[in-house]
């Protein structure tokens, strides 16, 4: 589940400044990473509190709208971005509810992939930390424990406590901290090299 409230579309939602189009295509980034795969009960409760406080959010901005635009409340286009969103929250909170009740999630094993990951754990989570900095992972709306949790779960690798290991990874005394990455770089270009050889 995605943390709502850090969203772009949120964020956009209490700037009296932003744009109608901005506000448009936020929110068909919100709807379509809204919904998402939960792998235990503990999940479901977190998702659960999750819509809740972005709920509570909507209703206070609802109120601040309504207080600073009494008469032109109308021409506020973040206004009517309100009761869909709502909408949405709902359904959700729904199908968050079903799937409590009737005990269905996806095992943490059922994520896993046909992939095994040979390389070293430190090196899968510079790769991880690179893709969720680059925001190419649900535009970056998700926490990068759990994404890197995910991530080597499904290269079969059990990942706990990544934070620490990046930690490491920032202590290096190499002159390019980056060391994966880099080598990545270097041999995919010497491929493309090659290739423009035969």
């Amino acid at each position: 589940m995605i943390n709502l409230i850090d969203t772009k579309l949120f964020k956009l939602m209490h700037d009296s400044t932003a744009s109608k189009k901005e506000l448009q295509k936020e929110f068909q980034y919100f709807f379509d990473d809204l919904t998402s795969c939960y792998s235990s009960r503990n999940e479901l409760c977190k998702a659960w509190k999750e819509c809740q406080r972005a709920f509570v959010m909507l209703n206070l901005l609802e109120s601040t709208i309504k207080a600073s635009t009494p008469c032109k409340r109308w021409k506020e286009h973040r206004f009517h971005f309100i009761t869909p969103l709502r909408q949405f929250l709902k359904f959700e909170m729904k199908v968050i509810k079903y799937l409590f009740e009737n005990d269905e999630y996806i095992v943490s094993k059922q994520i896993q992939g046909k992939y095994q990951w040979t390389g070293k754990k430190t090196d899968l989570i510079e790769l991880a930390y690179a893709l969720h900095e680059n925001q190419t992972i649900n535009h970056g709306n998700i926490p990068i424990e759990k994404f890197i949790e995910d991530f080597g779960a499904f290269f079969g690798v059990n990942i706990t406590n990544s934070s620490r290991m990046f930690f490491n990874i920032k202590q290096r005394k190499t002159e390019s901290r980056t060391t994966f990455l880099d080598t990545l770089a270097k041999m995919l270009n010497k491929r493309m090299i090659k290739d423009d050889e035969k």
